[in-house]
């Protein structure tokens, strides 16, 4: 048994999500508009956020047995 076998994918979402903390920057600073009325750390914090509130949606949106890797957690 792996030790990925005995880590839930809530604890794996949690992780994925402060590993992809750089790429949110890159997003949020590629789209962001300059007169965005949000400062970039408050649009990063609202990522966070909405992610973390749908997290058991985003989870359970992917089949039982299905193997939740990062890859798929970035798309």
């Amino acid at each position: 048994m792996k030790n990925k076998d005995l880590i839930s994918n809530s604890d794996l979402f949690d992780q994925y999500l402060i590993n992809f903390q750089e790429d949110i920057k890159k997003i949020v600073g590629k789209f962001k508009k300059s007169f965005h009325a949000l400062s970039n750390e408050e649009v990063y914090s609202e990522c966070n956020l909405h992610l973390l509130k749908n997290k058991e949606k985003i989870i359970n949106s992917f089949p039982k047995n299905f193997e939740f890797t990062e890859n798929e957690f970035k798309k």
